[in-house]
């Protein structure tokens, strides 16, 4: 018991630290005291296998991983892919635990192991400290209790001791006494913001930021960010396959939770030639205005009173890590003015943004975008509806939203911005006679142009997504023989492939298109979200015509709707963003957007998950105690004579030291038997011990220092004198069963 206690005093605080640590990435962010709670009882659990000699006990570290199938299999068909990755975390968990206890063991073996454990957790909070992170205050608690826990290891190792002196059994006694002043750190209020260590952290700052600039020169500086991660070689030709490589690229902070996923925009091309796709509009123009202007004035067309149901604003950070472009990178819907870039120069040709020279590490630059809540059932009807702006609904968003931005934002320019759309985006794409009739068939019925991108959008749910889709065939010269090869045969590759078909498909139909590469952010949260490398991703967009453009993801694997829920004009719950009343969100300043008071309501909590997790784990209990049991008596039954006996000798002793009765060390038989009150069964008062264990332990240590021969009587005797005691220990002690399941362990 004492190395059980031990083993979960380290393994616990351990195994939890590293889960609130790695939330996040073990999906778990939304679950934080489940995740703890499930932790522990998995870390007892798996504790409980290590100190148990049952040969089943491998079965009890299955439990994480039958109860996560379990889970799922109870589940309905329909959400059970989405139950296997949202309930990942229970497998991290287990795995989790199974670090924590190793590092509890490796503690009981080599005072190293928990000198290297004090180390980390002191340099953890030396390095958040200064930095000014954020400190989960479990986290410092638990740290604390650690540490304190290692302090005493070391000096009971230096204490030079009499008597009792195991290790394990003075740091179990002495844990209540460390857990109080942790409690105490835990209970008690801390300072809303971490303390100011302006010195360390511009120190700190310093030496880092002019190490990665260094450094970020050595790196492929020469390189545009497409280059290498999407497939597209420095022509912009589809290569054939993907360089996986991972790298940091960017940092992006908010103040309110992100669209997840988020898509950043990097470069817009338009015309398509053979296997090739080239920017010809260079021209300075205002597009990216025009196109969220045009999104507001639709939505405030039509539904002026809740604008909040389909729109509202997001202010991102962005911060270059080990990366040289010349691009600026842009959610679609942005609002990017001149207070927001840092006084960076901007040049903007065509609709693409770029930096007057390319940008490395350190880049800083802010701005505010438009999130649309495509969740929204009437998102769809939004669209279909959309059609050209008048220009008193364009007068009135511009001035209410756009007034102090210097470019030229009349009607008439919005006009002609509608008329370069179609000039750019459209053209006249001839299908082949095989592919016109697959497109009819899979039109048919799709009365809008909404409803076609929809098909269009679905024929591709069924390719195979792959990074090494081969070089396209040399004979293909058209962007016909490309969705020939590409739909009718190969139908296979990776998101470049499918987002150039999508955009000449929509294309074929009349509906203005383009294609856009940048990073696919799949999860952005509210603290620092990563851009790697391996983010890399293009897609298309369409212009709807009075609604502006508008992405789609023909990709396999990649469409996820974005948007929050809401419910007789009130937001009622968010699902990824905070949502502001665009209204009353900007006022003519051009800075970013106030936000009206979040109203939200609490979500029952699902308990199902848990109590199916808990049936699980008792029947795999109960079933892993039946498998021992078993197990135990085809074991004793297939043992000799004398070695059955020695069995019950062992049990014995142990029911007479529950009783109260210990065979001390060097202590021999007759004189455990002399300190033994027995009484005869035929005695008034019951005694506790009765006769028949007596002469048992008498014929027992003939056995054992007369080297006497067992007779079958004698093992019938046995027999009775276990079954008496047993009997005796039912009548004296509670949880009998128990009991006798742990002593029938004994071997």
């Amino acid at each position: 018991m004492v190395g059980y206690l031990y083993d979960l005093i380290i393994a616990i605080p351990v195994a939890i630290i590293i889960a609130i640590i790695s939330m996040n990435n073990i999906g778990g962010e939304d679950k934080g005291v489940l995740v703890c709670l499930v932790l522990f009882v998995i870390t007892a659990l798996y504790a409980i296998a290590g100190h148990i000699k049952s040969k089943a006990r491998g079965l009890i570290f299955l439990i994480p991983v039958i109860a996560y199938a379990g889970l799922i299999m109870l589940a309905e068909e329909s959400s059970r892919g989405q139950l296997l990755i949202e309930l990942q975390w229970i497998l991290w968990s287990a795995l989790i635990a199974i670090c924590g206890l190793l590092i509890a063991k490796l503690s009981s073996l080599n005072r190293w192991s928990t000198r290297l454990l004090a180390v980390v957790l002191i340099g953890y909070m030396i390095y958040s400290m200064p930095l000014g992170s954020k400190m989960n205050k479990v986290v410092v608690a638990l740290s604390f209790f650690l540490l304190i826990v290692v302090v005493v290891i070391e000096l009971q190792a230096r204490w030079n001791k009499k008597g009792y002196t195991d290790m394990k059994s003075h740091i179990v006694y002495l844990s209540p006494f460390i857990i109080i002043p942790c409690l105490i750190i835990g209970l008690s209020n801390s300072p809303r913001r971490p303390y100011d260590w302006e010195l360390a952290a511009k120190l700190w700052n310093s030496a880092t930021e002019s190490l990665k600039g260094r450094f970020s020169l050595l790196q492929k500086g020469d390189d545009e960010y497409w280059n290498d991660y999407i497939g597209f070689d420095e022509n912009n030709r589809l290569a054939g396959s993907v360089d996986n490589e991972y790298r940091k690229i960017m940092e992006l902070t908010a103040e309110r939770r992100m669209d997840s996923p988020l898509y950043l925009r990097g470069i817009i091309y338009d015309t398509f030639v053979r296997d090739t796709w080239q920017i010809n509009y260079t021209e300075a123009s205002n597009e990216y205005l025009m196109d969220t202007m045009e999104t507001l004035g639709a939505i405030c067309k039509y539904d002026s009173d809740f604008t909040s149901r389909y729109m509202h604003d997001i202010t991102v950070n962005f911060h270059f890590d080990m990366f040289n472009t010349r691009f600026l990178f842009l959610p679609a819907k942005a609002r990017l003015g001149s207070d927001h870039v840092d006084e960076m120069s901007i040049v903007h040709l065509g609709d693409n943004f770029y930096f007057d020279k390319k940008r490395g590490y350190g880049t800083k630059y802010t701005m505010v975008y438009y999130s649309l809540n495509r969740t929204n059932p009437k998102f769809k009807d939004l669209l279909e509806s959309a059609s050209v702006i008048d220009s008193d609904v364009w007068s009135s968003v511009e001035s209410k939203y756009f007034s102090l931005y210097d470019c030229d934002k009349s009607y008439e320019s919005y006009l002609q911005y509608r008329d370069r759309i179609y000039q750019t985006y459209t053209e006249d794409i001839q299908l082949s006679d095989e592919l016109r009739a697959y497109m009819d068939e899979v039109l048919d019925g799709a009365e809008t142009d909404i409803e076609k991108l929809e098909r269009i959008e679905e024929i591709f749910s069924d390719f195979k997504y792959t990074l090494t889709p081969g070089a396209l065939p040399e004979d293909i010269d058209t962007a016909s023989e490309y969705l020939d090869y590409f739909i009718l045969e190969k139908r296979a590759g990776y998101c470049s492939y499918f987002a150039t078909a999508f955009v000449l498909l929509a294309r074929a139909e009349g509906i203005p298109a383009r294609y856009v590469e940048g990073y696919y952010v799949k999860k952005a949260n509210l603290s620092i979200t990563a851009v790697t490398s391996d983010m890399a991703h293009a897609w298309p967009e369409v212009y709807i015509d009075g609604f502006g453009w508008i992405s789609y993801e023909p990709t396999p694997g990649f469409k996820v709707s974005t948007g929050w829920d809401i419910d007789d004009g009130t937001i009622t719950s968010v699902s990824s963003n905070h949502a502001v009343i665009i209204d009353e969100s900007v006022k003519g300043t051009g800075d970013s957007t106030k936000e009206e008071e979040e109203l939200s309501v609490d979500k029952p909590t699902n308990w199902r998950p848990v109590i199916i997790g808990a049936i699980s784990a008792i029947f795999i209990l109960i079933l892993i105690g039946l498998i021992d049991r078993v197990s135990v008596r085809y074991w004793y039954g297939k043992l000799e004579n004398d070695k059955k006996h020695k069995v019950i000798y062992h049990r014995i002793l142990h029911i007479l030291s529950v009783l109260g009765y210990s065979h001390e060390s060097g202590e021999t038989l007759e004189e455990l038997i002399d300190k033994i009150n027995f009484t005869n069964e035929n005695d008034e008062e019951k005694c506790l011990i009765p006769m028949s264990v007596k002469e048992f332990l008498e014929i027992r240590e003939e056995i054992v220092y007369a080297d006497k021969r067992l007779t079958s009587d004698e093992m019938e005797q046995a027999a009775k004198a276990y079954e008496d005691i047993l009997l005796a220990m039912k009548t004296e002690k509670n949880w009998f069963l128990i009991r006798k399941s742990l002593i029938e362990r004994i071997e």
